[in-house]
């Protein structure tokens, strides 16, 4: 059972170094390509280019996550996305005041919010 959870690491490992090469060539940033071994890239800028690719995922992925609103709220004034009553809405957070309807500026039931995270970034066209 831990070979096969190792080999899936493994796995998802390669996939994302597929992923981050995958993207350097369509921005054509790299001319002295992609040897690697033993968990690292040769070349000093590929390397350092995988490290920030890598903590660019891991922030999306946190920015990503449903935040408890019993524990924490948001630091920065501006638009979420907020779990309220058992529906998904945007709202817009007010410091000092809470979450509040984006197009009346009414408050929003406070008590009724259990979660909220930041809106995703808009599409590029």
């Amino acid at each position: 059972m831990i070979e096969q959870l190792q080999e899936m690491e493994v796995a998802r490992q390669e996939m994302k170094r597929k992923a981050f090469e995958k993207h350097c060539l369509s921005i054509d940033f790299f001319d002295q390509g992609f040897a690697f071994s033993r968990c690292k890239y040769w070349h000093p800028k590929t390397q350092a280019a995988w490290e920030m690719w890598q903590a660019a995922q891991e922030q999306m992925l946190q920015a990503s996550t449903w935040n408890d609103y019993s524990l924490i709220s948001p630091a920065i004034e501006g638009r979420y996305q907020i779990f309220i009553n058992g529906e998904q809405v945007a709202a817009d957070w007010i410091d000092k005041f809470g979450f509040a309807d984006p197009f009346e500026g009414d408050a929003l039931r406070q008590d009724l919010i259990t979660h909220w995270q930041p809106l995703p970034q808009p599409p590029k066209q």
